[in-house]
């Protein structure tokens, strides 16, 4: 589970990805931001009321650029009419964009979701301490951004694997990347988790080399990547076998197998390869492709 004293460290650590990781909560436009849905949460309920809607907030939600009102509606409404009172709440809160959606719960609830005056930097520390209702000691969680809700959204990598990251230049690859280990090495204990990281750039993952988790140093050179992958793929069909002799599915079943039985078997570290530029390997040696 993640621990501020160790965001703390690994800020430190990782001076070229601070921003990533940093605290934004004092920032003028973060506190400008909180402020104006503060005044506006005041604002819709009494609107609502004259709507004759009568309505409970329950929460707000700020997040990078957009803020969520989180009420409970106690007046019966059709979605028909929810529709109609979007552009009555948007004229009379003075609000440029104004969405309304309805959420599942024991009471009739709704989200009204309002654009911020201020884009600001949607941090992993805001990540952090909105942790997910479930899975927030689980080694291979990490974090994707925020639904429309503008609560954080989150997977886990041994659900999702194998994984291919793509995308033009500037659209966000490198720091996905960043934001993935930055959890991996907050949420894991280096006995629970190892990662081998590729970075044929021999730049993109130069900050974590002092990083415990590490099953190897950082590997750069492409003879060496290649042969890792071949290593990995070995791995892999090692594991399966194990697997298979003790009837388990995946590493989260067979490690609370061996936890169960306690039988001398030591559970296995979760193994994950980040790979920076896998295309150089692929056009280095055509077996891989």
């Amino acid at each position: 589970m993640f621990l501020e004293s160790s965001f703390k460290d690994m800020a430190k650590i990782y001076k070229n990805i601070i921003d990533l990781v940093d605290d934004h909560s004092n920032d003028k436009d973060v506190i400008s931001n909180c402020e104006y849905s503060k005044q506006k949460s005041q604002q819709l309920v009494e609107v609502l009321r004259l709507n004759g809607i009568r309505s409970e907030l329950i929460d707000t939600r700020v997040s990078s650029n957009r803020t969520a009102f989180i009420l409970r509606v106690f007046t019966s409404v059709t979605a028909g009419q929810l529709n109609r009172l979007r552009s009555t709440l948007q004229l009379q809160l003075s609000v440029n964009n104004l969405e309304i959606v309805s959420q599942p719960a024991e009471d009739f609830t709704i989200a009204v979701i309002i654009s911020n005056p201020v884009r600001t930097v949607f941090s992993l520390w805001h990540a952090f301490t909105s942790p997910p209702e479930e899975g927030d000691d689980h080694p291979l969680l990490y974090f994707l951004g925020q639904d429309d809700y503008c609560c954080v959204v989150t997977d886990f990598l041994c659900e999702s694997s194998p994984m291919l990251i793509g995308g033009s230049t500037g659209t966000g690859k490198s720091l996905f990347l960043h934001a993935m280990i930055c959890t991996f090495l907050t949420h894991s204990d280096p006995e629970e988790l190892k990662l081998l990281l590729v970075d044929t750039k021999k730049i993109e993952f130069a900050e974590y080399h002092d990083a415990a988790h590490l099953a190897a140093p950082i590997i750069t050179n492409t003879h060496d990547a290649i042969s890792a992958v071949k290593y990995l793929s070995e791995l892999v069909e090692e594991r399966m076998n194990v697997f298979a002799k003790s009837g388990c599915r995946n590493i989260d079943t067979y490690n609370q197998s061996v936890s169960a039985k306690k039988k001398g078997k030591a559970a296995l570290p979760a193994q994950k390869r980040l790979l920076c530029f896998r295309q150089v390997l692929f056009h280095t040696d055509t077996n891989l492709r």
